[in-house]
């Protein structure tokens, strides 16, 4: 290849600033091999259809197109290339760097197009661009090292390319860059910014696949810059922030190190002193983001002070620097400015949901100094929320810093029901509106989805969930059991959605959740809040209840998919509220034409099943048995026993509205085996209310059916169970 197809490839793909020093420095590095190095340097001309000299015609790589540069690229070669790589023997007088700086400087050529940087011949050379980052910078003299600093830069170059894309990521992940990243910043070496900007973004895209292959190296450059983190005495200490944000472990890795503590006491030592000391904007948000994300990972096991005291305050700290935060970036300021400040105050959001869990722990709750001031100072943050989000709420709908400060007030709302409880109702209106705009979907949903990823809110999800719904469901479960709060929710038809949101969900394939036990968890206790929120307005508006026809269209939902929901054979603590909610239903809808439609049988019938299997005959040695809770029931029988209880109390309220109701309970088996309860003789099992609810239900069947009476009359275990009945 000649010298000047060479310097034409380059004035095709640099900028027209770089020309003029690269015509200087290749064509002395060509006159050396030609006249120097004798290593096949001069090989015949290449065609890409017309004749290489040619090439010298094009124009410049602000106006090639990716054929051309592909023409380019495919004219060069990697024989060449390769050649260039693996060539260690130079003449006298060169530089050691010479060859692979070249073919470097080429590459870096290449991969400014993102499609070439993923050939190949380009990724099976990322060993090679690592091992440039990471080797030794001390160089013979000016000249090999201003050509080192080059080759460094064109190495960097190509990584980065590489790192802009998913695919690209995973081939420096797979190829094994990331050691070679660690061991050029441990190592301190002429690019360790670069490389420290690469091991992140590769972490932070998917830490999954770094960990599980690197995990060694990532922990012992953990170590190091924590230890350094800690000691350091310079704005150099905040610039390691950013660096151990992505560094940290996931928790499981956290839990199975021997002594995990290390890094972690270098960090709390290194956040400490500064935390306490008079911060700079960009210095307090970088060490806030820290503490954010070690609290997130890993709670406060992190937090290594032996004292409990000194522990707490140092928490409260934080909590403390947080509240500011958010007090500080969202009163009395534009949403541009918000945005502005977003980063610190997503930081702080993180901070705060912590705080929450922490102030419903049971072993917090001794602390009582500790919650009582933190809730005071949480207070004033929340505050500054809701007033952020009257503000700009209505008209940002599509922002995701909208997404998130409402995620955070919805972890405020779970657990606090009564403070601020009057400055929430005055948004309810927006948080309904909000909820529905997401779940009804559309481009809106979809293009908040796409601007969410990457940020992370709470220890539970690393992945927001754009089912805003889901998040707010227990703090409207506590607002609909006050008076005001649920007119208020009624009013701005929060059962509608709620309806809506319901239906959705049984409609969907609970097998598909069967292998994914967190998602089954929220699923089934968002599920719970929801049914929750309904029987309180089934019990308290029974004249809404009536005259709103929405009630019998969740009704309808309940008789169409209850049936086959319960036949799957878990979520039971779901099945206990669609019970009780569908039978309550039943008993104030009973005049609907859906419960005479023959269709309602197979509901009525797995709601019976549901209310028989609670209790069992379990046989327990050889002579005889005993009765006691059903194993499935047995592990969620202290959450679901007074939803049982309620589910019964409704049946026996329908028999006199639904005719052939207690017949199909006598058809089922269950009169009989209520029967055998009440005559077992257990108290520790059945206690009096139990009792009294089976009584009634034995007393409503007979009195509103003749099947029913018919066969106590003729039963004898039934005649004498019905003898003790009040």
């Amino acid at each position: 290849m000649t010298a000047s197809s060479l310097l034409c490839f380059f004035c095709l793909t640099k900028s027209a600033a770089e020309i003029v020093a690269l015509k200087k420095r290749y064509h002395t590095l060509v006159h050396r091999l030609d006249e120097r190095c004798g290593v096949g340097w001069q090989v015949h001309h290449l065609h890409i259809g017309v004749e290489i000299t040619e090439i010298t015609k094009l124009v410049r790589a602000e106006d090639t197109d990716t054929q051309t540069r592909r023409r380019i690229f495919d004219a060069i070669g990697f024989t060449f290339l390769n050649r260039l790589l693996s060539t260690s023997c130079v003449q006298e007088g060169c530089s050691q760097e010479m060859y692979r700086g070249l073919a470097l400087t080429l590459l870096a050529c290449f991969c400014t197009d993102p499609d070439l940087s993923l050939h190949p011949q380009v990724t099976n050379k990322i060993p090679v661009f690592c091992d440039v980052l990471c080797s030794d910078s001390a160089l013979a003299d000016e000249t090999d090292a201003t050509t080192r600093t080059s080759t460094v830069n064109d190495a960097c170059q190509c990584v980065k390319a590489l790192c802009d894309s998913a695919e690209g990521r995973r081939h420096l992940v797979m190829k094994g860059a990331i050691p070679l990243l660690c061991t050029a910043i441990l190592k301190r070496r002429m690019a360790i910014r670069e490389c420290e900007d690469i091991l992140r973004c590769l972490l932070d895209d998917i830490p999954e696949k770094c960990w599980k292959r690197n995990e060694d190296c990532l922990l012992s450059t953990l170590e190091s810059l924590s230890l350094w983190f800690c000691e350091c005495e310079d704005a150099g200490k905040f610039e390691v922030c950013e660096v151990l944000v992505s560094l940290l472990p996931p928790r499981e890795v956290f839990e199975k190190q021997k002594d995990p503590r290390s890094f972690c006491g270098n960090i709390y030592s290194g956040l400490s002193a500064v935390l306490h000391s008079r911060l700079g904007d960009s210095h307090r948000e970088s060490a806030m983001k820290l503490a954010s994300r070690m609290l997130v990972l890993y709670d406060v096991a992190w937090i290594v002070e032996a004292n409990e005291s000194v522990k707490m305050k140092f928490l409260s700290l934080i909590v403390n620097l947080a509240c500011i935060e958010v007090r500080m970036h969202l009163e009395d300021r534009d949403m541009q400015a918000v945005l502005d400040k977003r980063h610190a105050l997503l930081s702080s959001y993180s901070i705060l949901e912590i705080a929450i869990t922490l102030l419903a722990a049971t072993e917090f709750e001794t602390v009582q100094s500790w919650c009582v001031q933190v809730l005071l100072v949480m207070q004033e943050a929340f505050l500054a929320i809701v007033h952020f989000l009257k503000q700009e709420g209505e008209q940002q709908m599509a922002e995701p810093f909208i997404f998130a400060s409402v995620r955070v007030l919805a972890a405020w709302m779970a657990e606090e029901s009564c403070v601020l409880q009057r400055d929430v109702l005055t948004i309810i209106p927006f948080l309904v509106r909000y909820s529905r705009r997401l779940h009804n979907g559309g481009f809106e949903a979809d293009s908040l989805t796409s601007k969410m990823a990457g940020l992370t809110f709470s220890p539970s999800e690393l992945a927001p969930s754009m089912d805003v719904l889901r998040l707010l469901l227990p703090g409207f479960c506590h607002l609909s059991a006050e008076e005001d709060s649920r007119k208020a929710l009624i009013q701005n038809e929060m059962h509608v959605l709620l309806k809506d949101y319901l239906k959705k969900h049984l409609e969907m394939s609970s097998s598909l959740l069967l292998d994914n036990v967190e998602k089954r968890d929220q699923w089934e206790t968002s599920l719970g809040c929801l049914c929750g929120i309904l029987l309180n307005l089934v019990v308290s508006e029974v004249e809404l209840v009536r005259k709103d026809d929405m009630f019998e269209r969740l009704l309808e939902v309940l008789i169409k998919h209850f049936p086959t929901f319960i036949r799957c054979g878990h979520f039971m603590v779901l099945r206990a509220n669609l019970t009780a909610l569908g039978l309550m239903l039943s008993r104030v809808l009973a005049g609907s034409p859906l419960l005479s439609d023959p269709g309602s049988r197979d509901f009525f019938r797995a709601c019976i099943h549901h209310l028989s299997e609670a209790y069992r005959f379990e046989d327990v040695h050889k002579d005889g048995t005993t009765l006691t809770i059903s194993a499935k029931y047995r592990p969620v029988w202290p959450e679901i026993s007074d939803l049982w209880l309620l589910a019964v109390q409704a049946l026996s309220e329908c028999f006199d509205k639904l005719p052939g109701l207690a017949l199909l309970v006598l058809e089922c088996g269950w009169l009989e085996h209520v029967c055998s309860l009440l005559t077992a003789g257990c108290p520790a099992v059945i206690n009096a209310e139990v009792v009294h609810v089976l009584q009634s239900l034995l007393v409503e069947a007979e009195h509103h059916s003749e099947e029913c009476r018919e066969y106590m009359n003729n039963n004898d275990t039934v005649l004498r169970c019905m003898s003790r009945v009040p």
